[in-house]
């Protein structure tokens, strides 16, 4: 499912799907990436499917791992925020 509010950037919609193939690809938060990186760990850089930047959370039911949910256009860490929030909402 994708979602855009008319008044947020174009650029915003790539950056949101790719927060959530990076986030459903290695089952984590991107949040992991950006700590792991900023902690010395340069060579996820190298990693195409890693997306380091806040926004990305994997959607968990009953333990399993179903997908990922990812958002932009705002500050990385609101963005992340967003994700948490509205998987709250949604359980």
């Amino acid at each position: 499912m994708f979602n855009r509010d008319e008044n947020s950037y174009v650029g915003s919609i790539e950056a949101s799907i790719n927060k959530a193939k990076s986030s459903n690809s290695f089952k984590r938060p991107t949040s992991n990436f950006t700590n792991s990186i900023k902690g010395g760990r340069l060579e996820l850089l190298s990693i195409k499917e890693i997306v380091a930047v806040e926004g990305g959370v994997p959607i968990m039911i009953d333990n399993n791992h179903v997908g990922a949910i990812g958002i932009s256009g705002g500050r990385s860490i609101q963005d992340e925020e967003c994700a948490i929030k509205a998987l709250e909402i949604l359980k």
